[in-house]
């Protein structure tokens, strides 16, 4: 198990390596800096992975409950970043050019990134939640963390908050959360991105631990 996500690194790696390499490519041959800040999205994205990797990995954060729950919430306040990179697809209805067959390649490439960050980490999460205390636990918060996960992301996106301001401007974001409660798009979008997250959290886990067919 120690070798596999020792690849899983690699693999976050080199993808990583390729997201830059593709947006250096753009700013030389169109002399624009457009989705630079694409950049900085995957490295939100890279965030919650990092943590989850940390909660993962570290024998002190297992023994102390408080310490583990503390270290997780600051992980689930992050998460929506990573899967947040697909809607920058949005981006696209304002920018008229030429080299727009590049430009989806480039977002959906980073939007990839971002799904393949978020599913990683929310297996690395259910994977020490399921050892700390059952599959039964595990499987629910796992539920639960999708959809809170789909409405940060209606934040994010249509409200334009930022997972740090929970803690600079709480009184404001909690009254946008209230509103948003009412709103069909905020249930649309957090249902949809919900629904996604599982689908691909439940397949990566079905794939991870399928035994090899016999020959």
């Amino acid at each position: 198990m120690q070798t596999f996500f020792t690849k899983q690194n690699k693999v976050v790696t080199i993808n990583i390596i390729f997201c830059l390499a593709l947006i250096l490519f753009r700013v030389k041959y169109t002399q624009s800096t457009t989705y630079m800040f694409l950049i900085w999205n995957l490295f939100l994205a890279g965030i919650p992975y990092a943590i989850s990797q940390l909660a993962k990995k570290s024998s002190l954060l297992k023994k102390h409950v408080l310490l583990l729950l503390s270290v997780l919430f600051i992980w689930l306040l992050f998460l929506p970043n990573a899967p947040y990179i697909i809607t920058d697809l949005i981006h696209l209805n304002h920018i008229s050019s030429s080299f727009i067959w590049f430009d989806v390649l480039l977002i959906f490439i980073f939007a990839a990134n971002g799904l393949l960050l978020a599913i990683f980490s929310m297996v690395d999460v259910y994977t020490v939640l399921k050892e700390k205390w059952n599959t039964t636990i595990a499987s629910f918060s796992m539920i639960f963390i999708a959809f809170l996960t789909g409405f940060g992301i209606y934040l994010g996106r249509y409200l334009r908050w930022n997972s740090w301001e929970l803690f600079t401007q709480p009184k404001h974001l909690f009254q946008d959360v209230i509103t948003s409660l009412q709103n069909t798009k905020a249930i649309g979008v957090t249902i949809s991105m919900a629904c996604l997250l599982l689908i691909l959290f439940s397949s990566y886990l079905h794939l991870l631990h399928k035994k090899p067919a016999s020959e």
